[in-house]
């Protein structure tokens, strides 16, 4: 799905090459400064590499257009932000200005709220919800818009563990049944410990020079 040579961002991190696995799930580790969440960001060009190059599909992907690249590889970060009204309406914003044609329900809405356990009515405004729980309505919105390749930052960060477990085995399902690639950078051993189906350990070469 993915493949990194001699790659490099801004001067200061030297990636090994890695293989990211197609309709898998891909976890990425590594120390402190070591690059995971800019590596996310490469992938779809969020940020731009210095040198070598990112393989997407057996094509480079400076030959992808960067906003089409960026809906079929979707970057879910650890900041989460919601607007300050209704969840429902913040699944149609997020869809509008993203423009996403999808159709959108409310059976569809909560089918991806239940995904995350985000089981809220659709019409809670989401200012009265807590860090967690937006959280999980962000990720939501995220996955309905049926990107191929789904990429998480430290998507439990905010949850206790029993909770991260759920929501982490119902993303997977989701994954798995709708043939989609999964790559999540996570501190959470035992997440990895589970579900990990492919594991990228990135070296931390970092250049001071």
């Amino acid at each position: 799905m993915f493949k990194t040579k001699n790659l490099t961002f801004k001067g200061f991190l030297k990636y090994n090459d890695i293989h990211i696995l197609g309709q898998k799930i891909n976890f990425i580790q590594g120390p402190s400064g070591a690059g995971k969440s800019t590596l996310l960001k490469l992938f779809n060009r969020t940020e731009n590499f210095s040198t070598g190059d990112i393989i997407f599909k057996e094509t480079s992907i400076l030959e992808y257009e960067s906003i089409s690249l960026r809906k079929t590889v979707k970057l879910i970060s650890q900041t989460t932000f919601l607007f300050p009204t209704t969840i429902r309406e913040n699944f149609k914003i997020f869809h509008n200005y993203c423009n996403y044609k999808i159709e959108l329900n409310d059976k569809i809405l909560s089918t991806f709220l239940n995904i995350t356990s985000a089981d809220f009515d659709l019409n809670t405004d989401c200012n009265n919800l807590s860090g967690g729980e937006k959280q999980r309505v962000y990720i939501a919105i995220c996955l309905s818009m049926e990107s191929e390749v789904i990429m998480l930052d430290e998507p439990t960060s905010s949850l206790d563990p029993t909770l991260s477990h759920k929501v982490m085995e119902n993303i997977i399902n989701y994954i798995k049944t709708n043939n989609k690639t999964l790559i999540v950078i996570s501190h959470d051993t035992s997440l990895v410990d589970k579900f990990a189906e492919n594991i990228i350990l990135l070296k931390g070469d970092i250049n001071h020079g």
